[in-house]
């Protein structure tokens, strides 16, 4: 609820800021460098994109190694059904996953919590690449970028906090802390559907710890199995890099030149602001922080919100229309 409430806030402010930006643009300059793109640059940015989302399956696919053996192409209908629904689902994007977990259950006739293990020790590998670089871009942002006071503040809090989570997870994960769950079990059980299914709290309380208990078990595997987190990391660095080449083309297209490490810090930071937005996908919210961060480093006004808004459209190509088949496809399938 706390990060539902702090979200919201930080979405309203970033399109305050946005629309401050936006209401002095000349649209007819918009429309006029939108008439010289260089479409060779914007079919690379689109390939740069494919090329990410096939390394995220293929690191998903090493990620599952050692549950079931599936073939590469299997596999990347239910990664895009997943991102689909990752897409449509409120804050952060983890609906998508049981979602994923559910159907390569079905395929395979094991737990659903084994699979979810899995899944989210390859969001594991994302997540530590993906965190890694927003520390990096809030620290290059509050350094060298010439922010407000207030806005500093903010950014440092966040900084802060992202790295006593960090801190909080490495901590916990290698005293192998186990999680007391009884009273959310306790709660739980109030409900008449589940005291229905479950003719004691007994028993409901040892089938929550069991279903728990796979998950945290296949998780720790996959995250600490060397060969597994190696390649895990390796293809989450290229992953990214095919996602910040995407801008990158994209200024090319238009003519203009800019470090990639801002492209970097910018994009970085326009997911992480989406990813903690209540809205779904954080649409609105990852492209205005974008476009005042472009707009920041000096770049022509024009050109950072045509670039803000075509690298997501290239990336909501792929979750939206491409993962919204592959949903079709695999619920005739299984």
């Amino acid at each position: 609820m706390k990060k539902m409430v702090f979200g919201t806030i930080l979405t309203i402010v970033a399109i305050f800021l946005a629309f401050n930006l936006v209401k002095d643009i000349d649209f007819y300059e918009v429309y006029l460098i939108f008439t010289e793109i260089n479409f060779v640059y914007v079919s690379l940015a689109f390939v740069s994109g494919l090329f990410a989302f096939l390394l995220w399956n293929l690191r998903f696919r090493n990620s599952l190694r050692g549950l079931v053996k599936i073939k590469y192409l299997s596999l990347l209908p239910i990664l895009f059904t997943g991102l689909f629904v990752n897409m449509i689902t409120p804050g952060s994007g983890v609906g998508g996953e049981p979602v994923r977990a559910y159907y390569l259950s079905k395929k395979y006739k094991k737990p659903k919590t084994k699979f979810l293990g899995c899944i989210f020790g390859d969001k594991f590998f994302n997540l530590a690449v993906f965190i890694s670089f927003v520390i990096i871009s809030l620290l290059l942002v509050i350094i060298y970028f010439d922010i407000q006071a207030t806005t500093k503040f903010i950014l440092e809090g966040v900084l802060l906090l992202l790295f006593v989570i960090v801190a909080s997870f490495v901590y916990f994960f290698f005293r192998k802390y186990r999680l007391d769950i009884t009273l959310i079990t306790k709660n739980l059980y109030k409900l008449r559907i589940l005291k229905k299914r479950f003719q004691s709290y007994a028993r409901f309380n040892n089938y929550v710890n069991k279903k728990l208990d796979n998950f945290l078990t296949i998780f720790r595997k996959v995250i600490v199995d060397k060969k597994r987190f190696y390649s895990g990391i390796f293809l989450s660095i290229l992953i990214w890099m095919f996602t910040f080449l995407i801008s990158y083309f994209l200024f090319l297209a238009f003519g203009f030149h800019v470090n990639f490490i801002s492209v970097i810090t910018v994009v970085t930071l326009g997911f992480f602001f989406g990813d903690i937005s209540p809205l779904p996908g954080g649409i609105g919210m990852a492209e205005g922080v974008m476009f005042l961060l472009y707009s920041a480093m000096g770049i022509f006004e024009p050109v950072a919100i045509a670039v803000a808004l075509l690298s997501r459209i290239i990336y909501y190509f792929y979750t939206l229309l491409i993962g919204g088949i592959a949903l079709i496809y695999v619920r005739n399938m299984y």
